[in-house]
């Protein structure tokens, strides 16, 4: 009996190694986008202002993308894991990071709002050139986060058990 004990414990220990390391993905999670890096067309460059707000928009997509990278990295491993011992830490855990990817969603609808409020206001003194120039540089960044939450939404119909409002 004893015997049939420490088999059964070697095999469980094998068991959950195995499960561990094919879960383990968060320390190297696979980046899905790479940042985005917005150049100012020379037409906009005399506008420091303009410059300086597309920089600022371009570092936090970037931030808010890695973020929710991580995030989404480690709901998968922590849903990977079943255990009815820790069944109920999991589940705050996995709430907790569901409200945390929701922030970041609402950050970027944020970033997308003040994107068009900037817009409106910088439009004012350009002329027609630098007008298109503005237009391309605001479009190139609400497609960058239009891309985001499409990818990210998928994350929603992967994720059965957690309900995720982006929009």
């Amino acid at each position: 009996m004893n015997r049939i004990v420490s088999i059964f414990k070697s095999g469980m220990a094998v068991f959950c190694l195995i499960l561990i390391i094919s879960c383990n993905d968060s320390t190297n999670h696979e980046q899905v986008f790479s940042p985005f890096k917005i150049s100012t067309p020379n037409e906009l460059k005399q506008f420091s202002e303009i410059e300086k707000f597309f920089i600022e928009t371009d570092l936090r997509i970037n931030h808010v993308s890695e973020q929710t990278e991580i995030l989404i990295s480690e709901y998968r491993q922590i849903s990977c894991i079943k255990t009815k011992e820790n069944n109920l830490m999991e589940e705050v855990k996995r709430v907790t990071i569901s409200g945390r990817i929701n922030a970041a969603f609402e950050n970027l609808s944020e970033i997308y709002a003040e994107i068009d409020l900037q817009k409106s206001e910088f439009t004012n003194p350009l002329n027609w050139e630098q007008k298109k120039a503005l237009e391309l540089i605001t479009n190139q960044l609400k497609n960058k986060i239009d891309e985001l939450m499409i990818y990210y939404k998928s994350f929603e119909k992967e994720n059965k058990k957690g309900k995720f409002i982006f929009y």
